[in-house]
């Protein structure tokens, strides 16, 4: 007996907002899609409080465009991505490498356990709740079990 397939948590979430999301009315959808685009900024990251684009906030909108078929946002939001440079920020790192992940996979990205090491190395600041945040998600698959999470 094969063991099952494992799916990355994001993944499960994106699949998750696309079921949703495929629920829904057409006038909702469409309400759904023009919020996500008045949300990306023209470099193609979607945009902070401030309207600045921003790693963090380009994952959320990362996110919820795969989820709702957005093609053309994606593809602007590869451009975002490619021209970021280094930052010295471990939650902009992590968004970046998330994004990256998914919308570049063939590309080789830093390991989930090496940023959580700079997450915990104390190399550069980082709030508690984005570190117990990082602390957590590789502990995902078996709080699932412990919380009936499906």
């Amino acid at each position: 007996m094969s063991k099952p397939k494992k799916i990355a948590i994001y993944k499960k979430l994106v699949r998750r907002l696309s079921l949703g999301f495929e629920t829904l009315s057409p006038e909702i959808q469409q309400e759904i899609i023009d919020f996500i685009k008045s949300q990306q900024h023209a470099s193609g990251g979607f945009c902070d409080r401030a309207g600045n684009p921003d790693p963090y906030y380009s994952l959320f909108g990362c996110w919820l465009s795969l989820a709702t078929g957005q093609n053309t946002a994606i593809e602007q939001l590869k451009t975002y991505i490619s021209i970021q440079p280094a930052t010295s920020s471990t939650v902009e790192e992590l968004a970046l490498n998330l994004m990256k992940t998914e919308l570049f996979p063939q590309q080789k990205n830093e390991s989930v356990f090496s940023l959580l090491r700079k997450v915990f190395s104390g190399h550069n600041f980082m709030d508690i709740s984005y570190r117990f945040s990082c602390w957590l998600y590789p502990l995902m698959p078996r709080l699932k079990t412990a919380f009936f999470l499906t």
